[in-house]
């Protein structure tokens, strides 16, 4: 049976013999077709092949001999009975640049080395030649005069204000009370009201805690318990150097002040304590007159009636109390001790 090819679809169709010039319509994609005339026999029939439609992916058929993947040049061997051919120009380059990087080299050391010259005696090195081998020596640098000390309190001062500064004790049959206080007249001691507040036997310790310690006998001439001042007569005493209370108008916050006095009583022992503080604020009042020194600690109890002073001894405040549990402590202002003492200071 013939063999005839689908001019539309391209599908080749079986066909009886002498159907030549015969229309038949394509079974494939049923388009009508003359077959033509007297078509040749086939001797022996292919099985029917379907045509491949036009979108078919030819990706999609494998290659049945892949090549195989090149060599990288510098991974291939000369092939069997041939001869390695070498270029000679690369180590020419290579062989080159090693020779001037040794040139190279070798004048550098012989730039540091100092040349191939000899280095001349000094009885021959010219004056030149000494100047540019040596660093010019650069002349000392003139000391620095020494940091001021900032406020710090000298000896002297010290001395003075711990002289001034007495040990208040009142005692009685059961207990015993005690603060600070200092002379502001040969025999006038300020002190704090609550300190002197008590029944009992009202005595001064001059020098506290130092063979020349003294206790005189004390009265009570003046007391304010509003502001919580008080002033006492010493009996028998005399300071040579009384303190003099100021005013706090130089006074800033953060401005380094000192507290006088006797914290804890005798429990910790005799002698006077000094502690450096700070101001944290000066409080006024109605009036605007200065107040309280507000003191960034440095009290405790038995401080009470101490004087607070600057660097050059002037007093700024008088020690009067704290909130516990804080670093929080006050000064009554120098301003508050001048009226006080204004009125019982000519007695």
């Amino acid at each position: 049976m013939p063999v005839v090819t689908c001019p539309s679809c391209r599908q080749a169709l079986t066909v009886p013999d002498g159907s030549g010039g015969a229309v038949v319509t394509c079974p494939a994609c049923q388009q009508p077709m003359t077959l033509p005339p007297n078509p040749p026999a086939v001797v022996a029939a292919s099985p029917a092949v379907v045509a491949a439609s036009d979108d078919f992916d030819p990706f999609a058929v494998p290659d049945p001999a892949p090549p195989r993947p090149r060599e990288r040049d510098r991974d291939r061997e000369p092939e069997p009975g041939l001869e390695r051919k070498t270029d000679w120009m690369p180590v020419a380059l290579v062989g080159g640049a090693g020779f001037l990087g040794l040139i190279g080299v070798g004048v550098v050391v012989w730039m540091v080395a100092g040349g191939s010259k000899p280095t001349p005696s000094g009885k021959d090195k010219q004056p030149e030649q000494v100047k540019a081998d040596r660093p010019t020596p650069q002349p000392k640098a003139k000391a620095e005069p020494l940091a001021s000390t900032g406020g710090r309190m000298d000896d002297a001062t010290l001395a003075r204000i711990k002289k001034a500064t007495v040990y208040i004790r009142i005692t009685d049959a059961k207990s015993i009370s005690s603060g600070s206080g200092f002379f502001v007249d040969k025999s006038l001691v300020v002190t704090n009201h609550h300190v002197i507040n008590h029944k009992g036997k009202l005595e001064v310790v001059v020098e506290s805690g130092t063979p020349q310690a003294r206790t005189f006998p004390a009265e009570l001439i003046g007391q304010d318990p509003g502001k919580d001042l008080a002033i006492l007569e010493v009996k028998g005493a005399f300071a040579p150097d009384p303190l003099k209370v100021a005013d706090t108008n130089s006074v800033r916050e953060t401005h380094e002040v000192y507290a006088f006095g006797f914290p804890l009583g005798e429990r910790l022992g005799q002698e006077i304590t000094v502690t450096k503080t700070t101001v944290s604020s000066i409080r006024s009042g109605g009036d605007r007159r200065r107040q309280e020194v507000q003191l960034n600690g440095g009290l405790e109890h038995g401080n009470s009636g101490g004087p607070v002073t600057d660097a050059s001894g002037r007093v700024i405040g008088v020690a009067v109390s704290g909130i516990a549990g804080t670093n929080i402590n006050f000064a009554i202002a120098a301003e508050e001790v001048q009226q006080f003492l204004s009125r019982f200071h000519d007695r």
